[in-house]
């Protein structure tokens, strides 16, 4: 069970097509689909549950199902109302942040489709609702898995990069990719994972300038049009690894490389600004592993 830090919005869309004439206009609306998309921030707790739950795609195949087997999402009120998504996947996975000043996990997105081998017809196929029958308290809930705390990363392969302390901690952002399966007797009935994109960000205490340049490997010994940021500044591979104070939470970025970096001038702030590293994906004798892990 995952508790929301506020409000949870849940859609039931109804898409239709319009039907016209030229002498009478608008003539009739016609049925065309139906999903159901809720957003909500979780309430922050860090365990192996959650990490399952919330980011699942960190090895998925091309052309994997998103919705798998039929899998529901139960949406439980404190006034004992229930409301159910009986098929149903985490299709935006939220972002991650590393700070003392604020909870570990942002937003997220579940999609629902319709029940598999069920017609529009099918009572529920889509969507349940009970005023009754919900189970609000959560007996393993746990204040010390609400994670705040400091975290340093290192990119050790890196000159200047192997201890990385931030102004204001790390964001790791997702970006998943997915499309949609339609059929003409049923609507959208899945989505297929299509690719996945990882990155961090931080504006640095250090390293220095000249360092960041190095390492983002735009000029000098080792640029090149064509370079393959996996490889690493002078061809070494190196993961980002984020580690929190704890010694125990951990995420790393696979192969990753610094591709953005910025830098200011003013009174009152570094010189450094926010820089961005992206992950590789790994392979192993041309096994591909996961881009990213979560401990």
């Amino acid at each position: 069970m995952v508790f929301s830090q506020d409000d949870i919005s849940i859609d039931v869309s109804h898409e239709t097509n319009i039907l016209s004439t030229s002498a009478h206009g608008q003539v009739d609306e016609r049925s065309s689909d139906s999903i159901v998309e809720a957003t909500f921030t979780p309430e922050g707790r860090w365990t192996s549950a959650s990490r399952a739950l919330l980011w699942p795609y960190g090895n998925a195949v091309p052309g994997d199902s998103i919705m798998g087997a039929d899998t529901p999402t139960l949406f439980h009120g404190s006034d004992g109302g229930l409301h159910t998504i009986p098929a149903s996947a985490v299709t935006s996975m939220p972002s991650i942040f590393l700070s003392a000043s604020r909870t570990m996990i942002g937003p997220v997105t579940i999609r629902g489709v319709r029940k598999t081998g069920v017609e529009w017809s099918g009572a529920e196929s889509l969507y349940a609702t009970s005023p009754t029958g919900s189970t609000f308290a959560d007996a393993t809930f746990a204040e010390a898995e609400l994670i705040i705390q400091k975290y340093t990363g290192a990119w050790a392969a890196i000159g200047g990069f192997d201890a990385i302390e931030t102004v204001d901690g790390w964001t790791i952002d997702f970006d998943l990719q997915i499309d949609p399966i339609v059929t003409d007797d049923l609507g959208t009935v899945d989505f297929r994972y299509r690719s996945l994109a990882v990155s961090a960000r931080c504006t640095p205490v250090d390293p220095l300038p000249a360092e960041i340049l190095v390492a983002q490997q735009i000029q000098g010994t080792g640029a090149a049009r064509g370079r393959s940021l996996a490889a690493g500044p002078g061809a070494v591979a190196s993961d980002l690894i984020i580690t929190g104070a704890n010694g125990t939470t951990v995420i790393t970025l696979k192969n990753a490389a610094l591709k953005g970096v910025g830098f200011r001038f003013g009174a009152s702030v570094l010189r450094e600004g926010e820089i961005a590293f992206v992950a590789g994906r790994p392979f192993t004798t041309g096994v591909k592993g996961a881009i990213f892990t979560l401990a």
